[in-house]
Order: structure tokens, then C-alpha cells, then sequence
């Protein structure tokens, strides 16, 4: 079955295919939805729907075969009076329709004319069913249901739920199996099977006798009162389960592929074990399921993009031989285009292409449309189906940076590379530039996830840049490797620092060495040795003082065995012997706000001033960057103070120019100082824009404040700075995708200032 639905999509997309395995649109379809528009109950009307449908570019079309209470074909399961329908469609808001929607009449045969006109093109034909014989909460009167009253489902009081029949009872699971004969008669490829219409039925409502004769035999009791236990849960799954193989198997006897979809899939994922009593994966895993529909995902949107790639890359890792569907609606609901469009600032075409974009990065076969309906897919969303079926899925339409600053690489995520973040420069002897980045591999995005340490080479000044990546440091962390600085060391070589995370409870910076410009490393050697912690040096973080001592300033995590605490306290390491060595600071940084308030204390960064003091500079959660100084190379250091860069939770960066002055470059929200405080206390503001300002007192106060990016659906952090000397600055940070795309540019210093 799957190699001719594959050599039908090769008969539609001709020598516009790409090589690679073809991205699926699958359109799902209810001709109820167009009756306002053609006349549905005609054989042209039908084609007019299915025309119009067409415009979104499907390689495969799902007919409805039922909603409300009326069969879109002849059912001898569910027939109805010849004069009456248990709901008159004419009654409907804003519906005008034809007579009154017979569609479960023999003529025209509307699932026969989508099946030849599917054939002709060489699409993918089939079903789009429902759970229950309908899909209204309202409107659960099947007819077959109604006329059975003693298998209506019950509630834990035992109340009936009207019309809704209960799988426990043999004669329902036979009722709806004969329903499954009957689909299978209108000679689909493929049967999709829509949990998320489900006329409101839940285990809640299985209180039926032979499921309380078959507890009270197991466990000796009365059921509970609460459904979701996980005792009844698995009870009824008993039931549900059963029906869900005997379904397949009827649709694999056939020659028929069986998918079901769902909603409301997390990374918890229990949302479907607690609504539906079904265990997904299981069926994925034993062949029940051909395909598996997200037709539902519980992101975070505040980090939209990321934590959609991040449920896909679990459902991919669960799906087993299933294939993996993502569903790309239209309608305004929180999990729909509208909603991303709301969570990224972005265009519905935009959205459409970063979401196809992910789900095809993290292995979907395709994604389905949740339902085609007369113009609700736009022109240009319509554009980014077509790309998608061609295999193109361009890059996210990011918006390019302020005037004047040139774009010399973009580093997306793409397959089995999530994500591409937190790097650092090194100007080689030999005139090259070297970009050492945390490159992610496998499915997650996560800080937890697999990576790498992978390089990137300019020869031009960092104009372009080298097309593949070299792997500077394998993964040999619990965790990961990631989270890199690099320094000229004054005796010549370059030191590459770097996290090796292997825990929650142990992540410390490395330390390597490069006597021969980066080609081979030295082997590792442990910068904290007087505790084991979880320590976050940021990227492009250590400096070198005049005086020949290394300093880096850390943010630790869960102090004196306690439990993982997000908000963190800032220490120093210095060393005095070229890094062989490391002595911790005696200050113990933390951040309070003005009423005293223990605030985050995270990814700090120093800078050596002129008069040989350092500045300490923090990120918190307390409105803007705070900052601390020390007159005994980093032994000590002043209380934290609020700064003038007014931030969100987000890291900054501070350096010297050549011009002798400190740039500082951050998330400024000056504009909406209220935004960098509200919402959760990991969520105050988004990371943009992404502005600079110079400093011509060391630190005290900012001038030439300009923004290098302004996108409100970007993401901008974790900033690498290296000045060159040809007058420019290179600058690599987090870009857009959340933490996943990272963008370097090449800025001329003289921009910084405004000229």
C-alpha cells in the first residue's frame, strides 16, 4: 500500500520532486462545509468542492463520511426515515442550503466521484472519520445509538450520556466494525480516523455495567470516583484498545492504511491516555497504526517554534514504523496558524512556512490540512503547500538586520541538527577567521540535548564563509559539549573553554589548548576541581588581564545539594599559571531588586577596564542587567547594582573597541521597561530587539543606542563580539527558531557610533 500511495505522489509531482522522500498534504474535507457555496447533493456540486480543495495543493483527499447525525452515503448501519433527518440541516446559523441535505442518498455517489476524479490526478483517495457518528457536542443523536438506549454510556452517578453508546457492550463494537465494512466498501486508501471529533466522549462517561461487573471483579470494589484513575483507565482501555486493532485490522485486510489523530499532544504526553484511554505509542509500535496525526500540540507560545520542533522530535522518536503527520489549520484556535501568527508576530504564509519547514526537519511525512473549507486557506499559504509538495521549504523570511550591517552567514537548524547556538571568534595567524558554535544533532533542541563542537572558516575577513562544518570537539559529555569561548593566549596559543555537561548536577567549563591554530586540540583539563555543580559559563566569556591572569565569571545552580534552583548565585575562577591552575573568588554574588527580593543571578561576563578594575555584569529578572566591580582582579567584588541597560531575562555582552570605548550589546527594553518584568518568572520579554550602545566612562553610562535588529518575532542572544582590523566587528548570536538559528554579521565600528 505505501508504494503505490508513493508512486501515485511521484505521478503528481513529476520532476518537481526532490530526491528525497516527498513531503505528503493531506486535505481533510467536509462537503458540508461548502453547501452555502455549491450545491452539495448534485455530482457538479461535488466536483466544484473537490475543485476547490484542490487548491491547496493535496497529494492525498479525506472525505467525510458523516457529521452531526447524517451518513454522507448510504448506511444501512445508520439510515434514516425517508422524510426526516433527527437534525434538519436548514436550521443551522448562516446556512443556507438545498433541500435538506440528503447526502445519504445513492445518487449522486459523491465518495465515487472523488475516488475517480483522485485517481485521474493521481492523488491519494480516502475517508476522514469521526469517533463518534458524529462531531457536534450538541448534536449526539446516531441514529443507530438512539434507537439502543440500554448502551448509552453512563457517569460515575449514573446519569445517561444521551445517544453515546459504550464500546463495553459486544453488540456496539460489532454496530461499529460493520460501520468500518461499510467504508471500506467506498473502496478508499486510506481510513483516517479523527479522535478529535468525538462527540465529547470520555472514560468519565464508561460507568456502564459490564465495565463496573469487570472492576468489581478485579479490584473487589466500587469503581472510583474520579476517572482519570489509572486502575479505570486501563480498564476501559481494554475496551478501547480492542476496537481500535479490530478497526486496522479490517483496513489492512483490505489493501487499506489505517491513521488515527489526536489532540493535545506534550512532552508529559498524557493527555491522550487521560481523554481517550489509548496508549498511541503501543499501537504505533505493534503495526496497528500505518500513520499517527498531531492534530493538536500543547506548545509553549511563548517559545513557539522551539517547543513545536520539540514535541514533533518525541512523537518521531515514538512513532516506531507509523508515520508522523503535523496538522496545519486555519482555524482560529490556539493550536492553528492564527495562533502562531499571534505567538510569533509573523504572517499566516510566514507561519505556514516555518511550520512545514519544522515538521519536515523533524522527520514528518506530511502534514494534514484540518479542514478545507471554502477560502480559508489563503493564496500564500496555498504557495507554501505547493513548495512543500516539491520538497522546498525555504528558510524562515527572517528580516534582515538595521542598514548598514551585512549578513555573512545564517546557520538554521535542519535534519538532525536542531539547533545552532552559542558560539565564538578566533582570528587565525594565517589571516583566517575560525567560528566554534554548539551544534545540536538528533531531535531535541533542548540545553540538554546531543551536541557538538563544530567550526566554520572565513578567509575574507568573515565576508563568507565555509560551507561545512568541522568537528572541533565530539560529544563525550553525559549530556553535551556546548557553550564555547576562545582566547589568544599572551604565550601564542589558543584556548578553546567549553561546557561539559553531563548532569542536572554536573555541568563545569573545559579547558583545551591549540599550539598549532586550531587544527589539534590537547585533552581536556577541569577548571573547577573544588566542587562538582552545575556551573553556566556563558559563550565568549573568558578574558585575559593585563597582568597575564585568565578570569571567567559562572552562574551555579543548585548550591550545597539542594535542588535544581533556576535563579543561581555568581562566582569567579581565575588562574595565574596560563590555565593549569584555577582559584575560586571569595564574593558570592547575588542579585536582590529594591525591595530586597532575591532576584536570577545567571550568565555573568567580565571586561578588564582601563584603570585596571573589572566590570561584572549579570542577567536577572529584576528589569535590566545588574552589575559589580573589583579592584583585586576578580578576588572580590562589589554588591550587585541595578544598570542603565534595561533587559529582559536575557544575556548581554561587553567588550572593547578598538576606539579604546566598551560596547555593549543586549535586549533593550528601555521602551517597555513593564514587559522585561511581567509574565512567569523564565518568560519577562522577548529577546528583541537587539541594540548597542557605547560607553565612554567604563560602564557608568551609555550612549549611541541603535538597534542591529528589530524583528518582533525574533530571538536575539548569546552574542559573540570580535573586532577586527579592517574597522569592523563580527558579531554571531541567536537569531530566530528560539535558540536554533543562529546569524553572524559584519558591522563596521564606525556604525556603532551612529555614522
Amino acid at each position: 500500500m505505501r508504494k503505490i500511495r508513493l508512486l501515485c505522489l511521484a505521478a503528481v509531482c513529476g520532476h518537481a520532486m526532490s530526491a528525497a522522500t516527498p513531503f505528503e498534504v493531506v486535505a481533510l474535507v467536509d462537503s458540508l462545509d461548502f453547501a452555502n457555496v455549491y450545491d452539495i447533493e448534485t455530482a457538479t456540486g461535488t466536483v466544484q468542492t473537490l475543485e476547490h480543495v484542490l487548491l491547496t495543493h493535496p497529494s492525498t483527499v479525506l472525505w467525510r463520511d458523516k457529521g452531526g447525525s447524517l451518513m454522507r452515503y448510504p448506511s444501512a448501519e445508520e439510515a434514516s426515515p425517508v422524510g426526516e433527518t433527527p437534525l434538519d440541516k436548514r436550521k443551522l446559523p448562516r446556512l443556507s442550503v438545498y433541500g435538506n441535505l440528503r447526502l445519504e442518498r445513492a445518487e449522486p455517489d459523491a465518495f465515487g466521484i472523488v475516488r475517480d476524479v483522485c485517481a485521474r490526478r493521481g492523488l491519494v483517495y480516502g475517508i476522514h472519520t469521526t469517533w463518534e457518528e458524529n462531531h457536534w457536542l450538541a448534536y449526539t443523536e446516531s441514529n443507530w445509538n438512539v434507537a439502543h438506549p440500554q448502551y448509552m454510556c453512563r457517569t460515575r452517578g449514573g446519569g445517561p450520556r444521551l445517544a453515546t453508546a459504550s464500546l463495553a457492550w459486544p453488540e456496539v463494537r460489532a454496530h461499529k466494525l460493520r460501520l468500518v465494512d461499510e467504508r471500506l466498501a467506498l473502496k478508499p486508501q486510506v481510513v483516517f480516523l479523527d479522535l478529535h471529533r468525538n462527540g465529547g466522549w470520555h472514560p468519565g462517561m464508561e460507568y456502564v455495567k459490564p465495565v463496573i461487573d469487570r472492576w468489581r471483579a478485579k479490584h473487589g470494589c466500587e469503581p472510583p470516583s474520579d476517572p482519570r484513575d489509572p486502575r479505570w483507565l486501563a480498564l476501559v482501555s481494554e475496551d478501547v484498545m480492542a476496537y481500535l486493532r479490530a478497526f486496522a485490522a479490517k483496513c489492512h485486510a483490505a489493501g487499506v492504511e489505517f491513521h488515527l489523530g489526536f489532540k493535545r499532544l506534550d512532552l508529559k504526553d498524557e493527555a491522550l491516555w487521560r481523554e481517550y484511554a489509548i496508549d498511541w505509542k503501543a499501537l504505533a509500535a505493534d503495526g496497528t497504526l500505518d500513520a499517527v496525526v498531531l492534530m493538536d500540540l500543547a506548545y509553549d507560545p511563548k517559545r513557539a517554534y522551539e517547543s513545536t520542533r520539540e514535541i514533533l522530535s518525541y512523537a518521531k522518536a515514538k512513532c516506531g514504523k507509523a508515520r508522523l503527520y503535523f496538522h496545519c489549520s486555519t482555524y482560529a484556535m490556539p493550536n492553528g496558524i492564527p495562533g502562531y501568527v499571534k505567538a510569533t508576530k509573523k504572517s499566516d504564509a510566514a507561519v505556514a512556512c516555518d511550520l512545514l519547514r519544522i515538521a519536515k526537519e523533524t522527520g514528518c511525512a506530511g502534514a494534514y490540512l484540518e479542514c478545507v473549507d471554502y477560502r480559508n486557506y489563503p493564496p500564500d499559504v496555498c504557495d507554501a503547500l505547493a513548495n512543500a509538495r516539491k520538497g522546498v521549504f525555504p528558510r524562515e523570511p527572517v528580516r534582515p538586520p538595521a542598514t548598514g550591517v551585512s549578513v555573512a552567514l545564517e546557520l538554521p537548524p535542519g535534519p538532525n541538527n536542531p539547533r545552532n547556538s552559542e558560539g565564538a571568534f578566533m582570528p587565525l595567524k594565517d589571516g583566517r577567521i575560525m567560528y566554534v558554535y554548539s551544534r545540536y544533532y538528533g531531535t531535541s533542541a533542548s540545553d540538554h540535548a546531543t551536541a557538538d563542537l563544530a567550526a566554520r572558516y572565513s578567509s575574507d575577513k568573515g565576508k563568507t564563509w565555509s560551507d561545512t562544518d568541522e568537528t572541533i570537539v565530539k560529544n563525550h559529555g553525559g549530556m553535551n559539549v556546548m557553550s564555547v569561548s576562545l582566547l589568544r593566549l599572551k604565550s601564542g596559543e589558543i584556548a578553546l573553554f567549553y561546557l561539559l555537561k553531563n548532569s542536572t548536577k554536573d555541568c563545569r567549563p573545559l579547558m583545551r589548548r591549540s599550539f598549532d591554530e586550531g587544527k589539534t586540540w590537547s585533552e581536556p583539563t577541569c577548571c573547577i576541581t573544588d566542587d562538582v555543580g552545575y556551573y553556566v559559563l556563558n559563550n565568549d566569556r573568558v578574558i585575559q588581564l593585563k597582568s597575564g591572569r585568565l578570569l571567567f565569571a559562572v552562574s551555579k545552580h543548585g548550591f550545597d545539594g539542594s535542588k535544581f534552583d533556576n535563579l543561581g548565585r555568581v562566582t569567579t575562577f581565575s588562574s595565574d599559571d596560563n590555565g593549569k591552575t584555577w582559584q575560586r573568588g571569595k564574593s558570592l554574588l547575588e542579585v536582590h531588586d529594591a525591595k530586597g527580593t532575591f532576584k536570577a543571578a545567571q550568565e555573568p561576563g567580565v571586561v578588564e577596564l582601563k584603570d585596571g578594575s573589572i566590570l561584572l555584569w549579570i542577567r536577572t529578572n529584576a528589569g535590566c542587567q545588574y552589575m559589580s566591580r573589583s579592584t583585586d582582579g576578580g578576588v572580590s567584588w562589589s554588591t550587585p547594582e541595578p544598570s542603565a541597560l534595561v533587559a529582559p531575562l536575557s544575556p548581554a555582552t561587553i567588550k572593547r573597541l578598538p576606539t579604546g570605548d566598551l560596547l555593549a550589546v543586549w535586549n533593550d527594553h528601555t521602551k517597555r521597561p513593564d514587559e522585561a518584568k511581567k509574565g512567569p518568572s523564565w518568560a519577562h520579554g522577548r529577546r528583541t530587539p537587539l541594540t548597542t550602545a557605547i560607553s565612554r566612562d567604563e560602564g557608568h553610562t551609555w550612549t549611541h543606542v541603535r538597534n542591529l535588529e528589530d524583528d518582533p518575532a525574533g530571538w536575539y542572544c548569546y552574542i559573540a563580539l570580535q573586532p577586527l582590523d579592517d574597522g569592523t566587528a563580527l558579531l554571531g548570536y541567536c537569531a530566530y527558531s528560539g535558540l536554533a538559528h543562529t546569524r553572524l554579521v559584519k558591522v563596521p565600528v564606525d556604525w556603532f557610533y551612529g555614522k
